[in-house]
């Protein structure tokens, strides 16, 4: 009989969790319909930075509330938050950022919006290739949220000044020998480091060597992956060959970092950027605002991509809850934040005084 009980009991538990989590976005604040909203960009209330005030400025415009799920956490914990919060039901979230599709569509957590886009005339003028990433097999799971492009900076200052590179002739279309040089030159020189790591080279390196022409991002040619082509495995031994000869910051152990004055308590490779002892920076362009704050040297900076003219571009998106009970608001507010003119003027508007927008 007590088992019986048990049985019953967690039945409702989980029945009534379920009921919950799909029903939060029934609730309203001062008679105005709320949908529930976790992000990994909001800060804090006291901070108040832009996102937050972007949110905010939709809430006027449409007469609604958001509630912002705080403090989410970041990397695997952002991820347990979500799916503590379908189990619980306390703070599941009508409009979700992720920043890929594979975890949240397998655990089955996001709606198809398929139908809204087709009839939404501006996200048919997103490109197309961003709007593919949005997309599985014939459903609609998400909308772009952030389009960062990954590559190379370089503190053309130092490269100047300390390696005398001439910078004002490379750019994404440089080649790799261009860059490699800098490295090579920075290890001459006890107080700089050439570059902060080779790791991505495994995802970028062989469409850079590749003299075949067939290989696109990765090892991709279009329908097969080519782990064993001789562009991959050249640019796995590069990496493997900078790292071994201490040509990357992260081969650096403590006393080789302690002796370029860097701060054990910090990134070392941002402790290191923003003391003028990087010369090439491998890394992301949401990265910028923060190097702009951080730049007490008056440094110039430069970012120029990777490789041979192939951008690549990295992703986060909105994914909207499949039992929202507000499916056109959230994807209305998913719009305001992501690709919709109106929410994208006031991003603009709002960042305007930082010098820059982590969006594009």
């Amino acid at each position: 009989m007590k088992r019986q009980k048990l049985y019953l009991t967690l039945a409702l538990a989980s029945t009534l969790a379920l009921i919950s989590c799909g029903g939060e976005s029934e609730k309203t604040v001062d008679n105005r319909p709320t949908i529930i909203y976790r992000s990994w960009d909001l800060g804090t209330e006291t901070q108040h930075n832009e996102e937050r005030q972007l949110v905010e400025a939709f809430e006027k415009k449409e007469n609604v509330h958001v509630q912002i799920v705080e403090n989410p956490g970041t990397g695997n914990a952002y991820w347990d938050g979500i799916k503590a919060s379908t189990v619980n039901g306390i703070d599941c979230a009508d409009v979700m950022m992720v920043p890929n599709l594979d975890w949240p569509l397998s655990n089955g957590y996001l709606l198809d919006i398929k139908d809204m886009v087709e009839q939404d005339e501006d996200f048919k003028k997103v490109t197309a290739s961003i709007r593919e990433a949005c997309t599985f097999k014939s459903g609609v799971y998400a909308l772009p949220a952030r389009m960062n492009l990954q590559g190379y900076f370089i503190n053309t200052t130092l490269v100047e000044s300390t390696l005398g590179v001439r910078t004002s002739g490379l750019s994404c279309s440089s080649s790799w020998s261009d860059l490699r040089n800098i490295v090579d030159l920075a290890a001459n020189n006890p107080a700089v480091v050439g570059l902060n790591t080779a790791a991505h080279f495994i995802d970028t390196m062989a469409s850079v060597n590749d003299e075949s022409g067939e290989l696109g991002y990765f090892t991709w040619d279009g329908a097969e992956y080519h782990l064993d082509s001789p562009a991959f495995v050249s640019g796995v031994q590069e990496a493997r060959a900078l790292f071994d000869s201490q040509k990357t910051l992260d081969a650096y152990d403590e006393d080789m970092r302690a002796s370029l004055g860097l701060d054990p308590e910090l990134d070392p490779k941002v402790d290191a950027w923003n003391k003028g002892k990087l010369a090439l920076r491998y890394g992301y362009t949401y990265e910028i605002p923060d190097m702009i704050a951080s730049n007490t040297l008056g440094n110039h900076y430069k970012f120029v991509g990777n490789p041979g003219g192939k951008i690549t571009i990295v992703g986060d998106y909105y994914g909207i809850y499949k039992n929202t009970k507000q499916p056109e608001l959230a994807y209305k507010f998913a719009k305001w934040m992501s690709f919709g003119m109106d929410g994208f003027r006031e991003r603009m508007r709002l960042y305007a005084p930082a010098g820059s927008m982590n969006s594009l």
